[in-house]
């Protein structure tokens, strides 16, 4: 195992936590092998039989982490019996200082040992708080939700995210009179004086900074606040491949305990004091920034690292790499499957395995090679290749000395600081380009996009934001004017730089790979960091190898999950809003509606995006690259406020709308459309055609309909899709005076599958209208728990009188009904649909075949 015999154990260590995590090893039948494992390795030893050994031990590791991920895994859940529509009275202590926004305020209750929830006060006019602080003791009253994630394939587990800092729930509390102060205070941990350190620095940064864009920037990079990060910027930095410098990671905590290593010796420690001092301060901005993980998982390599030079030991990158892993996995087994984790473990890693390497071998010589180079004496020492270098140099300076009548010592100044700078930049893209190669993967598994212009911007934001770093420090601490001028003007520099960065990125997105992909990728990476320490010819074979696999993951030429000859309607869990995929048999993709989160408050902006953080998920769970058609059935947030992202990251061939189609949002479409130069559809009623392999006929709006400044459901598209004997009626948010309409007009006939309209509203889907449809299928998107009551209960009546099958998002998910022109199947995500109903013939009122 060469200079580093704790990596390969390690990565074992993580096959038996994910092998345990998949349930293909449990810890049970492996438990009992561990001391007959460690036994036969240790008498395998003594017998001289190496491979014995080491096979042995490796079997162990994988064993001890099985038996860690058994250990850890959580036994129960907390739970509280509420409904989340019904006021609940808690009791418990403030764990978080309190956050203000406009009338919202927010913070942290912890109302059990490690069951907490976070609390929103939604303030009225004269409310006055009484006293939040960590330690307070209060009574709260409001509604009380679990914290649920949506039900798609390839969604955010925000539940385990959450359960990680032990939030189970959140809780809308209506005013101040919802909060009553209790006696007496719970214990305070020691982070309560942190949190005052840290407040303070936070007043300090908005007294030093106005600019609203710098601020948020400040607070991120130094004290890992990225709340007031809004999310265009954000967008920009991920774009540009730089958002990690926003983010109080390893490379922070380095910057800060390199400026401080560098100051000390200018005093003259001595070098006991000064790794002490060093290593006390990394853990001190550890714990300043929240104590988190990531910034936890670099403070103990640099003390690994300290410690090593310490003791005069040598200190290998992938062997420090590997027990602060172990460590961590140990203590926490879940980090394994934490984006963070492994976004971290492989940057070092590939920086170790690949970039070092590359680096020693081509430039760092030469770079060597310019220390003291007027000194001819210390040519001897080098390599014969560095020393005619320096030799070249020297007369190369001479020569234009000779043409300019400009000293020699003036040219080989000039010389060595370009070649320096050179150096320090191709570096710097040797570094950025293992990371990015390293990184192709879980990039786009967890984010969907792989930043290529990050390869440049790179190599020159870092170095600009970790100066940027060290004067933010300095002004901070200092609360200097002058400094903070300075800051403000640098980070305005890095912020149009990292603009102009985005700019040139393609925005390329890459769905899912396949799993035998994963599988083959995962392989290349061991592989490459296994044969790191020999730089053998399978080293660089598997370096290559893990470069084309990673241009082919960027190219991502798999096939999307579909099925042909097969129409399919998937109604996709966007909260209380509305997003359809229908998939034609000849596998066109048709996406109906993005779903959308209204902003009833004066809030700047809504945390997330229901088409790129909800929908597109989907979208790329199914490998789904692009789209054909995006139809935006009217101009409500909830339908059209997904779209936005869905035109940017699927770039469709046409965008099909209502002609009654209105608003900013609308406006927004339009331009992003056009920016992208697809054409916009308008649908009127009584348009047909065929298409995919099935029959479209267009039956709203109604003609005639006046058109408004403001949006109404009454725009609402109202499309219905034919395929051999089956049919889709796809209503939007139409309401029940159009239905009406349609019925006396006799525009609609018997369907298979009706989507109810307006969510299952009471104003919708009228009695005579379902006469006149007789759906077998009703499909509802509505959201879980939702304040309007949707679907109503008297429009659940009205379907079960007339024995249709209903399917709601909010308690089944994702639903999915596929139809090969003869019998409809059913799938759903959260709940088993009956056999019976998974394949339904038709019955002989929906219709013949066309």
């Amino acid at each position: 195992m060469g200079r580093s015999p704790l990596l390969v154990p390690v990565l074992f260590l993580m096959l038996g936590i994910a092998l345990a995590r998949v349930g293909w090893v449990e810890a049970q039948d492996v438990g009992w092998a561990l001391p007959a494992l460690a036994a036969l390795g240790l008498a395998a030893r003594r017998a001289g039989a190496r491979w014995g050994a080491r096979v042995s031990g490796l079997v162990l590791a994988v064993g001890l982490g099985a038996a860690v991920e058994r250990i850890n895994r959580p036994t129960e859940v907390p739970y509280i019996d509420a409904d989340p529509r019904e006021a609940v009275v808690l009791e418990g202590c403030v764990v978080s200082w309190p956050r203000q926004e406009d009338q919202r305020v927010q913070f942290v209750l912890e109302a059990a040992r490690k069951a907490r929830l976070r609390v929103s006060v939604y303030l009225k006019a004269g409310d006055s708080l009484p006293e939040l602080r960590p330690g307070s003791r209060i009574q709260v009253t409001g509604k009380l939700r679990p914290i649920r994630n949506f039900q798609n394939p390839g969604a955010f587990d925000y539940e385990a995210y959450a359960a990680r800092q032990h939030l189970y729930w959140t809780m809308s509390v209506s005013g101040a009179a919802g909060l009553k102060a209790l006696p007496g205070s719970c214990p305070v941990s020691w982070t309560f004086g942190v949190e005052t350190l840290r407040r303070k620095a936070e007043e300090r940064i908005r007294q030093l900074s106005s600019d609203e864009r710098v601020r948020a920037i400040l607070l991120a990079t130094l004290m890992g606040e990225r709340d007031a990060l809004e999310r265009s910027w954000k967008e920009q930095f991920r774009v540009a491949g730089t958002y990690h410098t926003l983010v109080v990671s390893g490379l922070h905590l380095t910057v800060i305990a390199g400026a401080l290593l560098a100051v000390l010796r200018v005093f003259g420690l001595g070098r006991g004091w000064l790794l002490l001092v060093v290593g006390a301060t990394a853990w001190g901005y550890a714990w300043f920034t929240g104590s988190e993980v990531p910034v936890s998982r670099a403070a103990t390599g640099l003390t690994l690292f300290l410690a090593c030079a310490c003791l005069y030991r040598q200190r290998q990158l992938l062997n420090i790499l590997a027990a602060v892993a172990a460590i961590f996995l140990i203590m926490d087994p879940d980090q394994l499957f934490d984006p963070s984790f492994q976004l971290s473990f492989l940057s070092v890693a590939m920086i170790a395995a690949v970039a070092i390497p590359v680096i020693h071998a081509t430039s760092w010589p030469y770079h060597k090679g310019l220390w003291r180079i007027t000194m001819v004496e210390l040519d001897p020492y080098f390599p014969p290749k560095v020393a005619q270098f320096r030799l070249e140099l020297r007369l190369l300076a001479q020569t234009l000395s000779y043409l300019s009548r400009l000293g020699p010592g003036f040219w080989l100044f000039c010389l060595t600081a370009l070649l320096r700078a050179t150096f320090h930049l191709y570096e710097l893209f040797v570094v950025s380009t293992a990371i990015q190669a390293s990184l192709t993967l879980p990039m786009a598994c967890y984010f969907h996009r792989v930043s290529l212009v990050a390869l440049i911007s790179n190599p020159v934001v870092v170095p600009l934001m970790s100066a940027a770093l060290i004067v933010e420090a300095a002004a901070v601490i200092t609360g200097s004017q002058t400094l903070a001028w300075v800051t403000e003007r640098f980070l305005r520099g890095i912020v149009v730089m990292v603009d102009k960065f985005a700019q040139l990125d393609p925005g390329w997105r890459i769905p899912d790979p396949p799993g035998w992909f994963t599988a083959l990728y995962l392989s290349l990476l061991a592989l490459v960091l296994v044969s790191a320490t020999r730089a053998t010819r399978l080293w660089r074979a598997a370096v290559v190898a893990l470069l084309i696999a990673s241009a082919v993951l960027l190219c991502s030429p798999f096939d999307p999950h579909l099925e042909p000859g097969v129409l399919e309607l998937t109604a996709i869990d966007v909260g209380q809003g509305e997003s359809l995929l229908v998939k034609l048999p000849e596998n066109q993709l048709l996406l109906v509606d993005g779903g959308g989160f209204p902003a009833y408050s004066r809030r700047k902006q809504v945390l997330l995006d229901a088409g790129e953080d909800v929908v597109a998920p989907y979208l790329w769970a199914r490998g789904i690259r692009r789209l054909d058609v995006v139809l935006s059935t009217h101009s409500h947030e909830d339908h059209l406020g997904g779209l936005i992202a869905i035109v940017r990251n699927f770039r469709p061939s046409e965008v099909w709308a209502t002609p009654y189609s209105s608003g900013s949002r609308w406006e927004e479409l339009q331009k992003e459309a056009h920016r992208q130069g697809i054409p916009i559809r308008l649908l009127h009623s009584g348009q047909r055609w065929n298409w995919g392999g099935a029959h479209f006929r267009v039956l709203g709006p109604l003609p005639g309909r006046v058109p408004a400044d403001e949006p109404h459901n009454n725009d609402s598209v109202v499309l219905e899709i034919r395929y051999r004997l089956h049919s889709f009626l796809l209503t939007g948010d139409a309401e029940e005076d159009v239905e009406r309409v349609l019925v006396e007009a006799q525009l609609v006939q018997p369907v298979t599958v009706l989507k109810v309209a307006h969510h299952g509203s009471r104003r919708s889907t009228p009695p005579e209208f379902l006469d006149a449809t007789r759906p077998a299928f009703a499909l509802i998107s509505a959201g879980w728990a939702n304040s309007y009551g949707f679907p109503h209960p008297v429009l659940l009546e009205r379907l079960r009188e007339r024995n249709v099958a209903v399917f709601r998002t909010d308690q089944h998910g994702c639903i999915t009904l596929r139809s090969d022109g003869r019998r409809i199947s059913v799938d759903a995500w959260r709940w088993p649909v009956p056999k019976q109903l998974r394949w339904t013939r038709p019955s002989p009122a929906w219709g013949s075949e066309p």
